[in-house]
């Protein structure tokens, strides 16, 4: 008997013993600490149309706020809007947290809710309801968040004297002024306030290699105010657009004495850059108007016994203008007063251009 029980005792120490006990093996998927998990999106939260409001536009811009825990996570939304409670989908994919719908019928109470996706998770608002203006014309709709054109969010490489340049529609067709707000760090600081127009040059010469932030807030004469999102973009290396080869060590001299479009001499903040085939050797920002000072482009030779790039002596100078209002890029012509049209002919050449019309 003893020994039965014996032998019991140790089949069951072994049983245990060899016994794999998972303890949190599959995850967890509110554990920030575990990199495979992944949490799920925010709850969207304060919606415009505020909830239960009244007397909103037949064609009202639906807003909401709504952010991810998990960095990196793209969100897209899906709308529910409808006169019952729960409301029936309206619209699916929606990547803005804001939108339009379709006009609604007047003096009518709708419910809507947001559902925030990351592609994995999602998770749901809350139901809200607002009720329509009981006439057209009784509400005024808010203009829509601006929208940048110049520079994109996120861009690079942009010109040191580079204007900012961003559309917004008003659905009222209300006359709109803007405020600009511009500078190094989040949010950005207010730099010009009521102005008409949709595009702001900088009082100063931007910095470069530099990350700038941006924001525009609109108003209309009901006393609206829309706020864009903040943008931000980073200013070249250089001067300007263009990006030449490094200080070889070898420089040439070239001068511009004059350089007009239609008439018309170039505009502070474009650029006049050199070429030697697809390569740029040199290029310079207009920074006070023609004739009063001539402009000098350093291009730079290549040197390949120390495998750097540049220009050729002897290959023809190839000029490129960037028209910084018209954010194009055109040809130009030269006339050339000292030289003959080819790197390295004499100590320096010099010339007048004709910038062709892109």
């Amino acid at each position: 008997m003893r020994k039965s029980l014996f032998y019991s005792a140790e089949v069951l120490f072994l049983a245990l013993l060899f016994t794999v006990i998972p303890v949190g093996c599959g995850g967890n998927d509110d554990n920030p600490a575990d990199p495979s998990s992944n949490r799920a999106p925010q709850i969207p939260s304060d919606p415009v149309p505020v909830d239960n409001t009244t007397n909103i536009s037949i064609a009202p811009r639906l807003s909401w706020v709504c952010d991810d825990p998990d960095e990196g996570d793209v969100l897209t939304y899906t709308l529910n809007l409808g006169t019952t409670d729960p409301p029936g989908n309206y619209a699916t994919g929606i990547e803005e947290t804001s939108f339009r719908p379709d006009s609604l019928e007047l003096s009518t109470e709708y419910f809507w809710q947001i559902i925030a996706s990351d592609g994995e998770r999602s998770t749901n608002s809350p139901i809200w309801s607002f009720t329509t203006e009981e006439n057209e014309g009784d509400s005024n709709v808010a203009p829509d968040p601006p929208t940048p054109v110049n520079p994109t969010d996120d861009a690079a490489n942009q010109n040191v004297y580079t204007s900012l340049q961003w559309e917004c529609l008003d659905l009222d067709a209300d006359p709109l002024t803007f405020d600009v707000h511009l500078g190094l760090n989040i949010p950005p600081p207010l730099v010009a306030g009521g102005i008409a127009e949709f595009e702001y040059q900088p009082g100063t010469t931007l910095i470069t290699d530099t990350t700038y932030y941006w924001q525009i807030v609109v108003r209309d004469d009901h006393e609206h105010e829309t706020f864009s999102d903040i943008w931000s973009f980073r200013t070249s290396e250089h001067d300007g657009r263009y990006q030449p080869v490094r200080n070889t060590g070898l420089p040439y001299a070239i001068i511009v004495t004059e350089a007009q479009l239609d008439g018309e001499t170039l505009l502070l903040g474009d650029e006049v850059a050199v070429f030697d085939g697809d390569l740029c050797v040199g290029a310079t920002v207009v920074e006070s108007s023609f004739p009063d000072t001539a402009m000098v482009i350093t291009a730079w030779q290549g040197d390949p016994s120390l495998e750097l790039e540049g220009f050729t002596p002897g290959q023809p100078i190839v000029f490129k203008v960037w028209l910084s209002t018209q954010l194009t890029e055109a040809d130009a012509i030269p006339e050339f007063i000292e030289g003959n049209g080819n790197f390295g002919a004499g100590p320096y050449s010099s010339a007048t251009l004709e910038v062709l019309a892109p």
